[in-house]
Formats: structure tokens, sequence, C-alpha cells
């Protein structure tokens, strides 16, 4: 099954997701971090859809309501389809388990193409605007097509904490703080039916008169649960 796209489709099956990966993130082959970036992102969407569907149960028509769930929805489902490609990928999570979060069965195939590459050659970039631009390479094998690249990111010392996906091999980071001393973000290329290892790179921000950032690569490293 898809993930539906319909609201009234959607919101049982975006419900059941979190039910189940809430505390049951491990069956399902996903980290407790990544079962955390999707409660944030569901419960404001449900929130607002409930609050939408009263309030059209009462007979009111509000068009604040209905673009707060909207965007809302547009949080929520990119972290969904992210989610639903590493469980869909999985060789360890039984096919039982992937149709309880309505995840379609991909058929066995006989020579199934390599995961994608590890990103590498990282590179950061200061804007005009204070954003951080930030761009990598990441070998993919000859004939596949639709790689998604998942950016976390830590301040300092502090947690990690999911920025977004996209389909490019550059990200712009428009929310860096004032003042941060150091960035460590985490990178990995997920496709429908493989993901590749996780990459850890640290940006370190220059604090003399012309600024800048300059950037480490550590050793690969697996998120923490």
């Amino acid at each position: 099954m898809a993930i539906p796209t319909k609201d009234v489709l959607l919101a049982p099956y975006a419900t059941n997701w979190n039910t189940r990966i809430a505390t049951g993130f491990a069956t399902f082959g996903l980290t407790s971090v990544q079962a955390a970036a999707y409660t944030a992102v569901y419960t404001p969407w449900n929130d607002a859809y409930v609050e939408l569907v009263d309030a059209r149960t009462a007979g009111m028509r509000s068009e604040e309501l209905t673009s707060n769930k909207d965007t809302a929805k547009a949080a929520m489902l990119p972290i969904l389809r992210e989610l639903y490609a590493i469980v869909q990928a999985s060789l360890t999570v039984s096919d039982g388990n992937k149709n309880l979060l309505g995840v379609k069965v991909r058929s066995s195939q006989p020579s199934p193409s390599p995961a994608p590459g590890p990103v590498s050659n990282f590179k950061a970039e200061i804007n005009g605007d204070g954003s951080l631009t930030i761009r990598w390479k990441s070998d993919n094998p000859a004939g596949t097509s639709g790689t998604l690249y998942q950016v976390w990111r830590k301040i300092g010392t502090g947690a990690f904490e999911y920025c977004g996906g996209t389909g490019s091999k550059f990200y712009v980071d428009d929310s860096v703080p004032a003042g941060a001393v150091s960035i460590t973000y985490q990178l990995q290329a997920v496709r429908s039916t493989a993901v590749g290892p996780w990459s850890q790179f640290n940006v370190n921000f220059s604090t003399g008169s012309g600024g800048g950032a300059t950037v480490v690569e550590e050793q690969p490293a697996k998120l923490a649960a």
C-alpha cells in the first residue's frame, strides 16, 4: 500500500504508524531518534486535522484551520515517506511487520541493486544571509534512481535533530544559530529498495575577522538510537 494523500485515509494511516513505532521502533528497523522525529511532525498535523474536522462537523468553515492542517501535512509527509522507504528496504523487518505499517512488500528480485554509496567530499559554505550551504558526493549504482538524502544535525554537544530530506546533493541550512561554534551533520542516502551507510561531518566556524567555516570529515557513524 502506498502512503495515502487524502486526509480521510491519511489520518488512520499516519496514526497507525505513530502508535506502532513510538515504542516498537526496533521491530520496524528504525531508531528511537527516527521515531521521535516522526512523532514531532505527526502530532501537530493530527491536532490540526482533528480541529478542522470538528469545526466542519459544527458547520464552521475556516481558511485558517485548513491552512494550518495543510502546513502541518507538508511537514509530516517527507519524513513519513523516508521512514517508509527505510522499512520497505529493510532485510531484517518481516513481511508481516511491514504489512502492519501498511508498507508494500516488494517481491524478491534475483539481482537486487546495491545500496547507495556513503556520502563523501563534504563541503560547507556560509551564505550572505547567514545560512549554510552543504554539498557532498555519493556514488549510486548504475541504473538506479530516486535516491534521497536524509540530513540530521546537532549544534555543539546537543542532540541530533532531523533537518529534512533532499533529492539533490546539496542542502541549505537556513536555521544556523547565531554564534554557533560547530555543527555536526549526519547524512544517509536512501532509496526505496536499499539504504546507504551514515556519514558524519563536523563544521567548525572561524571566529576571526574573516569568519568562514572549515570542515572536518569524521569516520562514518550510525545514527545513535
